[in-house]
C-alpha cells in the first residue's frame, strides 16, 4: 500500500506499508521464508492507512483532506482518526453499509434521536403511501 501526497504542482509517494493477509501472519514458516520479522501482527488496510496518515501528519506534512476507496471507507477507526485530526475526507463506502449523518461534534445521543426520528418518519411515509395507493385503486 502507498500513501500519495498530491498538490497542484504534482504528486509523490511518501509512505508505504506491506499488507499481509491473515493467513500469512498465522503461518510463521511462511513469514520466515519471506523475510517478515517475527512479531508482525495482522492489520487491516484501513489500520495500515491510519498509521501512514498519522506518520505524515506527525511529520507536519500539510493535508487538507484525504481520499480513499470503499476498503478504507469501511474502517471506522480511520474516519475517527481523521475527524480527531480535523482533516477532511472523502471515503467511498460499500452500498450495503448504512451510515447516520452527524453534525460536527455529534454524539451517540444525537444518533439515537436521529434513529428514532427516521423510524417514525419511515412509518408515516409508508402509511401515507398505502393510503394514497388505496385511494387510487378501484
Amino acid at each position: 500500500m502507498y500513501l500519495t501526497y498530491a498538490a497542484p504542482g504534482g504528486h509523490a509517494l511518501i509512505d508505504r506499508e506491506l499488507y499481509l493477509p491473515r493467513c500469512w501472519i498465522t503461518d510463521p514458516a511462511r513469514c520466515a521464508a519471506a523475510g517478515i520479522p517475527p512479531g508482525r501482527t495482522f492489520a487491516t488496510r484501513p489500520e495500515l492507512a491510519r498509521a501512514m496518515i498519522c506518520r505524515a501528519l506527525g511529520a507536519a506534512i500539510p493535508a487538507g483532506w484525504v481520499a480513499g476507496d470503499e476498503v478504507y471507507g469501511a474502517g471506522p477507526g480511520l474516519r475517527a482518526e481523521l475527524e480527531a485530526c480535523e482533516v477532511g475526507y472523502v471515503l467511498a463506502i460499500a452500498s450495503l453499509l448504512t451510515t447516520a449523518a452527524l453534525p460536527p461534534g455529534g454524539d451517540a445521543r444525537h444518533r439515537m434521536r436521529w434513529s428514532a426520528w427516521r423510524r417514525r418518519h419511515q412509518h408515516t411515509a409508508r402509511a401515507c403511501h398505502y393510503r394514497r395507493q388505496a385511494a387510487h385503486d378501484p
